[in-house]
């Protein structure tokens, strides 16, 4: 409140003086030299008024009175390049990002030796770069980053001073300045879809960059600049060079454990879509490997890309090996009978392990598909026990096989209560988190179709019409 009321108190003497002023220019009273000086006065009024009122936060007036400086001053006066960039900074404080890029543009574009000697003339490129990457003029933004990149490293060659930091931003050396001007130009580039000036530009940072993290952030965007381009070969040649030099970096700020998943990953994506079956398989496998070796990180964009693949594996088996799978001869002796169902009990076991083996990643979707799957499996399991046939010496001995078949229904109920178990497991996660996926109809159906007094049958969504008009 004391601020506030300095403001004012100073605001009044201000426009006190230079209403007192204005009476003296208007009347013209005195000689030209007394007369100047009031002009002059009043210049150094609103420069005042105008660093009175961005010290308080007053960022509004603040523009207008840096502004109104610059226009009225004459091409002598120091203060021009000050006043100009401070109304630009004073206007993108005050929400005005339109009006400030102008007047950076307008900084940028002055031809006059104490603009372009102003550590301000950095600022003002910066920042006039940094809206045509906003407004997706990409080419204008290269151009202008690696203007900035030069004019930087000229600067300090002639021992000019780097910018104050704007608002909340952290100081930046001259060296800093020039190398983030070189980034974003290879950025830009990127963007812009120009890979070829992207990598050069990537390639130039690498070689006088000393920071670790941005080199770690330039390596990783080259790797991604051959993904784009659809090159696997050049983009596994990087991401292998990327792991071997920061793999395993994490801090407070950073872990790469996601990135260093996801360089396999995306291999296997590329080897799929160009019809590299087999390698998009081996890429796959250490996608899944990955994970482990980054740390098996939880529920995150590691452990989904892992449990993709995990779920691809199980989901072969499944569809090959355990549905088709079925006891069709009878077996001729009571060994060769637990023999067969030891076999079916292996299958089960293998496959029914490669869907528990994606509850480890603590990812919803893949963990209600290892329970859609157990279910189904734990279902399919008794019923492959019930369509067998009769063991041989048992079908001609009636009370043997009552005791038999009283002693497989057991088992088999045993099972589809199992199987329900598993479905409720997902229709439970599914109302709890709110979800609706393919695994959780999938439980919804088998529950509706296996237990119809004990569930309502879901049906699926129509999604064609009909040919009636």
């Amino acid at each position: 409140m004391d601020g506030i009321l300095a403001i004012y108190e100073a605001q009044s003497n201000f426009d006190a003086i230079q209403r007192t002023n204005d009476r003296f220019i208007a009347a013209k009273c005195g000689d030209k030299g007394t007369i100047d000086a009031a002009i002059a006065q009043n210049r150094s009024l609103n420069f005042s008024r105008a660093n009175a009122l961005f010290a308080e936060r007053q960022y509004g007036g603040a523009a207008e009175a840096f502004y109104r400086f610059y226009k009225t001053a004459p091409a002598t006066d120091t203060d021009l390049p000050v006043a100009l960039y401070n109304a630009a900074v004073s206007y993108r404080l005050a929400d005005k990002p339109k009006t400030a890029i102008a007047l950076f543009k307008e900084f940028a574009e002055t031809k006059a030796k104490n603009f372009r000697d102003s550590p301000f003339y950095l600022d003002a490129i910066r920042l006039q770069a940094a809206s045509y990457q906003a407004a997706l003029d990409y080419d204008n933004a290269v151009r202008t980053y690696l203007e900035l990149y030069a004019v930087a490293k000229r600067a300090k060659a002639t021992g000019i001073k780097p910018p104050p930091p704007i608002g909340n931003e952290p100081p930046r050396t001259l060296d800093q300045i020039s190398l983030d001007a070189l980034y974003n130009a290879a950025l830009a580039s990127e963007l812009n879809r120009d890979f070829k000036k992207a990598l050069e530009l990537y390639t130039q940072y690498q070689g006088i960059e000393k920071d670790r993290r941005k080199l770690d952030r330039a390596l990783w965007s080259t790797g991604n600049i051959y993904r784009q381009s659809g090159d696997v070969n050049g983009m596994e040649e990087t991401h292998e060079r990327w792991r071997r030099r920061y793999g395993k970096d994490a801090s407070p700020d950073y872990n790469n454990a996601d990135d260093f998943v996801s360089t396999y990953y995306e291999s296997s994506q590329m080897r799929k879509r160009k019809g590299q079956t087999g390698l998009a398989r081996t890429a796959g496998q250490d996608t899944m490997k990955a994970w482990f070796t980054a740390g098996s990180p939880k529920n995150g964009k590691a452990a989904k890309m892992a449990a993709e693949w995990e779920l691809v594996f199980a989901e072969e088996q499944y569809t090959n090996k355990w549905e088709p799978y079925a006891l069709k001869t009878a077996a001729r002796t009571i060994a060769e009978q637990e023999a067969i169902g030891k076999r079916l009990e292996a299958e089960r076991t293998k496959v029914f392990d490669m869907y528990a083996a994606l509850l480890k990643y603590e990812v919803a979707e893949y963990t209600m598909a290892a329970y859609v799957r157990g279910g189904n499996i734990q279902y399919e399991y008794g019923q492959k026990l019930a369509d067998a046939p009769l063991p041989i010496p048992l079908q001609t001995k009636p009370d043997l096989a009552a005791a038999y078949q009283t002693k497989l229904d057991a088992s088999v109920q045993k099972y589809r209560d199992l199987a329900k178990a598993e479905w409720l497991k997902v229709v439970d996660s599914a109302k709890k988190g709110g979800i609706s996926n393919r695994w959780s109809r999938a439980a919804m159906e088998s529950l509706g179709r296996e237990f119809p007094g004990e569930f309502q049958a879901l049906r699926q969504e129509l999604i064609q019409g009909t040919e009636a008009p």
